[in-house]
């Protein structure tokens, strides 16, 4: 497996010295999040260590890709974009399953196809999304899919790939709904961005679900997390606990050895939230945690 990180973490630097700095760490892939909102798609920001104050970037997909492989980088995937509703404003919040009007669902579907369509014109053939949508409103789950099947059908004609990520307050949440939806759209391209830290934070089994979907995971992400700190797996105030790889409540030895089972070897990207010496010396401790699991497993 490949190990990549996510841009959020070198948030206070222009994008292309984030790129050659990351590259510079060492790591081999990026998923640029943090790009794809600064390029102006329309997707969650209010995860963002600096929420949504960040300077427009006006780049071709060709000087996007460009730039990366100069770095020496692989873009893993844009995104990940938003498909029902509006997002949460913190990480404990669950989503809203309605538009606040047509016009914003004929947008927010446009937009989509967009980030498709510029993903496609840089040779990056992956994007990920969230579903969106409250996970207590099952009622919501047939219109989610209804949009799904339209904007599969657009990647389809892309030849893009779109990966849904599992996130506790969002409708597709656990392993279960990822599997549930892949099988009701059942099309080559939609897949699976596997997070293992977002399902432990549910208190769910993460190798016993990387299992379950075999053969659906075309990308995953690196991150750890302690349940049982409030709803959804969050401190007391909202914010999540979100530890150094490694020590956290996910196994890392047999999550890896389950990717390793259903013959996955992609990308592992980083996602970690900080501490208090900032964001960067966390990733390389996180990088190193995860080499020497590679090495073992």
């Amino acid at each position: 497996m490949k190990i990549g990180a996510m841009d959020l973490m070198w948030y206070e630097l222009p994008f292309k010295e984030r790129m050659r700095r990351i590259a510079e760490l060492g790591f081999k892939g990026l998923q640029p999040w943090l790009l794809t909102a600064e390029l102006g798609f329309k997707i969650p920001v209010s995860w963002f260590p600096m929420a949504d104050q960040f300077e427009r970037v006006e780049a071709s997909p060709r000087e996007v890709i460009s730039t990366a492989q100069e770095a020496g980088l692989e873009i893993t995937c844009f995104g990940p974009h938003y498909v029902l509703g509006e997002p949460p404003s913190f990480w404990g919040d669950p989503g809203t399953s309605r538009f606040a009007s047509e016009e914003n669902r004929r947008e927010r579907l446009e937009d989509i196809k967009r980030l498709i369509t510029y993903s496609a014109d840089a040779d990056v053939n992956t994007v990920a999304l969230f579903s969106g949508g409250d996970p207590r409103r099952r009622e919501f789950w047939s219109q989610f899919v209804d949009l799904i099947r339209l904007i599969v059908d657009f990647a389809e004609k892309s030849g893009v790939t779109l990966v849904m990520e599992n996130m506790p307050q969002l409708l597709v949440d656990d392993e279960d709904s990822l599997l549930k939806l892949v099988r009701e759209v059942d099309s080559k391209r939609l897949k699976v961005n596997f997070d293992p830290k977002n399902l432990n934070a549910l208190g769910r089994n993460v190798p016993d679900a990387v299992r379950k979907l075999r053969g659906e995971v075309c990308h995953t992400h690196a991150g750890d997390s302690i349940p049982g700190g409030g709803e959804f797996g969050k401190e007391p105030g909202g914010k999540w606990i979100m530890p150094l790889i490694g020590k956290g409540a996910v196994p890392y030895p047999e999550y890896v050895g389950a990717l390793q089972e259903i013959g996955y070897d992609g990308w592992m990207v980083i996602e970690y939230s900080g501490d208090e010496r900032g964001y960067e010396p966390g990733m390389i401790e996180s990088k190193q945690y995860l080499e020497n699991v590679f090495s073992k497993v």
